[in-house]
Parts: structure tokens; C-alpha cells; sequence
């Protein structure tokens, strides 16, 4: 195994780690990656399904391969390196991106935006409340998967609306 680790040693300098470093939207791999139930049992680091850098934490892995096999040196430079949770935890481009990890120090929280805004809605009078229910209904199933770009839309058309009255 450490023979094995030691050849790929220099291939953690060039990643898709690099790529996404700065915040960037990671790439791939294309098509995700299955590693099946059997692999997923055996490492419980392992997010479940399809595997891509967008739901990978490489540290968590490699913490628990280290604790099965020994890793040698790797183990080491994935620490020196500041490879982390890779993109879970760092920035985005887009926090509005519907694909922004949670755990991302940008992430927006769509959730908590729509009832921020429910609660301030209703504080409102009647003759002063936004109208989002059309906005809402359409997303019925998982109200906070909603697009900006509706809202936005909604938002122009009563802004509109308003000055033309």
C-alpha cells in the first residue's frame, strides 16, 4: 500500500482541489462517480449515491482509511496542504447557487430568507403585504427551492405595478 500511496504522492498538488480553492464551482468527475452500497458500508465517510466533488469531503475519508490501512505519508501532506472538506467548506461564487454546500462560509439559506420574509409580510396590513402565494404554490413541494430569478420577476412586476398607480 505505501508503495502505491508514495507514486501518487505528487498528484495531490494538482487537483480539482486547485480549481476550487478560491471558491470556484467544481467540475466532475462526469458522469458522478457510483461506488455502490458494499463501498459506502465500508467507508461511512463516503457520501451516499453519486460521488463528486460537490458532495466529497476528502479529509474525511482519508481520516478514516488512516484509522483501516496505514496511509504513510499522505496522510501528512492532505494535512499541510489545507485540503480540508475541499469545497464543502469554502466559499462559493454564486451563495445562491442551488448546488452551494451548506456548509459554505457564503451559504444563503433559502429557507430562512422565505420565512424572514413570510414573517415580515405578515406584519404588515393587508394593503401593504406582497402577494408571493403565486410564487410559493408553484414550489409546493419544497417551498425553499424557489428561484431568485422568480422573485426578482415578481419583485419588477409589483414595482411596476406600484408606479403606475
Amino acid at each position: 500500500m505505501n508503495t502505491m500511496i508514495d507514486r501518487i504522492i505528487p498528484c495531490i498538488w494538482i487537483t480539482p482541489i486547485d480549481c476550487y480553492w478560491e471558491g470556484s464551482k467544481p467540475l466532475g468527475p462526469h458522469p458522478p462517480i457510483n461506488l455502490g452500497d458494499e463501498v459506502g458500508a465500508f467507508l461511512s465517510s463516503l457520501p451516499k449515491g453519486n460521488v463528486t466533488w460537490k458532495n466529497l469531503n476528502p479529509t474525511a475519508v482519508m481520516t478514516e482509511v488512516g484509522q483501516l490501512f496505514d496511509i504513510g505519508p499522505i496522510g501528512n501532506f492532505f494535512e499541510r496542504a489545507g485540503i480540508g472538506a475541499a469545497y464543502l467548506d469554502r466559499p462559493c461564487i454564486d451563495p445562491l447557487d442551488a448546488e452551494c454546500p451548506k456548509g459554505a462560509p457564503n451559504y444563503f439559506d433559502r429557507c430562512s430568507a422565505l420565512e424572514k420574509f413570510t414573517e415580515w409580510n405578515a406584519a404588515k396590513t393587508d394593503s401593504e403585504k406582497v402577494d408571493g402565494h403565486s410564487i410559493i404554490i408553484s414550489f409546493s413541494n419544497n417551498p425553499c427551492l424557489f428561484s431568485f430569478l422568480e422573485i426578482i420577476s415578481f419583485h419588477r412586476g409589483l414595482h411596476s405595478f406600484l408606479s403606475s398607480v
